[in-house]
């Protein structure tokens, strides 16, 4: 992607917005998969959230 997409932004490379999408969705997706591993109660409806959050 080019920078240019980061004219506005108080970025200056992909790496900042990049960790905080790792971390933000790439976290809440791993937390959501441990608790359907754990097969808690609450599982399926924090996916559905997780889901359409994405």
């Amino acid at each position: 992607m080019p920078k240019s997409m980061l004219a506005d932004t108080p970025f200056t490379t992909f790496t900042i917005p990049g960790l905080i999408l790792l971390v933000v969705v790439g976290g809440t997706q791993l937390a959501s998969a441990m608790l359907l591993v754990k097969e808690r109660e609450s599982a399926l409806l924090r996916s559905a959230v997780v889901g359409f959050g994405i």
